[in-house]
């Protein structure tokens, strides 16, 4: 259970790492039943506007970004993947955005290492797309 104190001193810690020049890869954690289920950041990506408003007038987009009290300019949307351990297993769903999408993401192997989990460690792989890391089987993050 997460007590106001401890939601408190890890929110201090992280705003700590992060002024010090530090990074928050993982994202969450959860334990479902003998699983635990990791979040891992792959960096972000970086769209035009046009990706999510299409051909929208400018007033009607506008209206938008300010009923949701977003900024006007490119989404920059998370990248996450999720890395699941049980038992002897563990998973890497999708293998990231890779280094040479964007160069806002492909931060996948920083994440695992910071997650104290290496490529080797990774028993299945599983949704690897041809910009990511991976390439359908296990991925060259092993050679990372």
């Amino acid at each position: 259970m997460i007590s106001r104190r401890t939601l408190m001193t890890g929110a201090a810690a992280g705003g700590t790492w992060l002024a010090l020049g530090g990074r928050l890869w993982a994202a969450t954690e959860a334990t479902l039943g003998d699983a635990t289920v990791t979040t891992l950041s792959d960096g972000h990506l970086t769209l035009p506007e046009s990706f999510i408003y299409g051909e929208l007038e400018r007033e009607a987009v506008d209206k938008i970004i300010a009923a949701a009290g977003a900024r006007a300019g490119g989404l920059e949307p998370p990248c996450n993947l999720t890395l699941l351990r049980r038992g002897g297993d563990l998973v890497l769903f999708d293998a990231g955005s890779g280094p040479s999408f964007m160069a806002s993401a492909g931060r996948l192997p920083e994440a695992m290492a910071a997650a104290g989990v290496s490529p080797e460690e990774v028993t299945h792989e599983n949704g690897g797309e041809k910009v990511g890391h991976g390439s359908g089987g296990m991925s060259p993050l092993r050679a990372a």
